[in-house]
């Protein structure tokens, strides 16, 4: 059966403006494929079509509007004029947060890392954050790492050692995560 749908949650880490889709049993029933079009809430894309016809074929269709609910739909047409049209699938398609940069203050009581809110650009998804750590006794349940507010904030900790220590944003939805950028912070 003709079917269209999303690549498996890893795939679509870059979903911003775009859409990337998959599909399935193309079957010409009589004849041969002579067109494969993705539709779509505001437009068409032509996929071309392959000899071998069982697929899949992957497409992206781009350039979407972050935030907006789009349905599409595959129709396969074989050289007899005969077209068959797949379920509908929908999808959104979001923007990538973005992690600022990490900025740390020594004194004497310790070491502070800050972090700005996360940049989520309309992104509806849920996502958690955590500062990852060489050598720092952040959480016993995930040494090294401490769960942070993806709105920003500042966490300070007393250094067991004079040495660099280094630091890192990491932020995921539970499909893409975003790395920050690396921070080293010398002490001592």
């Amino acid at each position: 059966m003709l079917a269209i749908y999303q690549p498996d949650a890893g795939s679509l880490e870059d979903s911003d403006r775009r859409a990337p889709l998959v599909i399935n049993e193309v079957r010409p029933g009589a004849g041969t494929v002579t067109s494969v079009l993705v539709e779509y809430d505001g437009g068409t894309r032509q996929v071309h079509p392959l000899n071998d016809v069982s697929g899949p074929y992957y497409t992206t269709v781009e350039p979407l509007e972050n935030g907006t609910r789009y349905t599409f739909t595959v129709r396969v047409c074989n050289s007899f004029g005969m077209c068959s049209v797949s379920a509908p699938v929908r999808f959104v398609p979001y923007t990538v947060p973005t992690l600022g940069p990490l900025q740390s203050t020594v004194t004497a009581a310790g070491v502070t890392v800050r972090w700005p809110a996360l940049g989520l650009g309309g992104n509806p998804r849920s996502w958690t954050c955590r500062l990852t750590a060489d050598s720092l006794p952040y959480d016993a349940v995930a040494p090294h790492q401490k769960a942070v507010a993806v709105g920003g904030g500042s966490v300070t900790w007393k250094p067991q050692a004079a040495k660099n220590y280094v630091t890192q944003e990491i932020c995921t939805d539970g499909v893409k995560t975003v790395v920050g950028p690396v921070l080293a912070v010398p002490v001592g």
